[in-house]
């Protein structure tokens, strides 16, 4: 009951918290692009598209901020689990209900890919992502964040969301190998660090949040022949 009327105050209240939570200050601008959402195109407005003046924010620079984590179980061994993360379109990775993949600016070429001619591309240092976000099935605002860390050894996938965003933080994705009775498992952990000029703000995020998670991760390992499962700290707990 505690957790369905959360969902209720949450949904009442999410346009006016992310509008605030993710879109930049600036307000201002003209230019357009006919392939890009609206909100999309009003953030980049705001920027005057200039890419290079977009910076990722520091989670040293943060001070107490708000710490959520998620754990998903999936039946397949760490290297195939990692591969199908780092390497999938992430088009498709990005493509639901709740968040599409708008566009992708590759700091490399210096060009900004619109989707679904983002098609194709792979995760890389650097690299900008703008998600159009739809709140209660018409509300549209845009979110973006920075590729900052891609590290195979650690096997971690990690983004900063942009300094000029109201809120700053960052996000973490770590892969862990289990061998549990013979049959090969990866515990995927997703912590996300955020924080706004509103405790009361970054408290309703969390359930919104927790939703866009579950389907950004669904999306990967649908299709892929693995299953995957939500965790909580209890199940982990037992597990050992």
């Amino acid at each position: 009951m505690q957790n369905r009327a959360s969902r209720s105050l949450s949904a009442s209240l999410i346009p006016f918290l992310l509008l605030t939570f993710l879109l930049s200050s600036c307000l201002t601008g003209g230019q357009r692009d006919s392939e890009l959402p609206k909100k999309t195109q009003e953030f980049l407005n705001s920027c005057n598209w200039d890419f290079g003046s977009l910076e990722p924010s520091r989670l040293e620079d943060i001070r107490d901020p708000n710490i959520h984590s998620r754990y998903y179980l999936v039946d397949g061994d760490v290297e195939s689990v990692w591969s199908l993360y780092i390497g999938s379109d992430p088009a498709g990775q990005w493509q639901g209900p709740i968040a599409n993949l708008a566009a992708v600016y590759d700091p490399e070429s210096a060009h900004l890919h619109t989707s679904p001619l983002v098609s194709g591309l792979t995760y890389s240092e650097g690299q900008i992502y703008f998600l159009d976000l739809t709140i209660e099935w018409f509300y549209h605002v845009t979110a973006a964040f920075m590729i900052s860390d891609i590290d195979p050894g650690r096997r971690i996938l990690a983004f900063n969301y942009l300094d000029n965003n109201t809120s700053k933080g960052r996000q973490e994705i770590t892969f862990t190998g289990l061998n549990n009775g013979g049959g090969n498992q990866t515990l995927i952990r997703h912590r996300s660090w955020y924080k706004s000029d509103s405790d009361f703000r970054d408290v309703l995020y969390g359930p919104y949040h927790e939703e866009a998670l579950d389907e950004f991760h669904f999306n990967i390992i649908r299709g892929s022949g693995m299953s995957s499962r939500i965790m909580s700290r209890k199940k982990l707990e037992k597990k050992g």
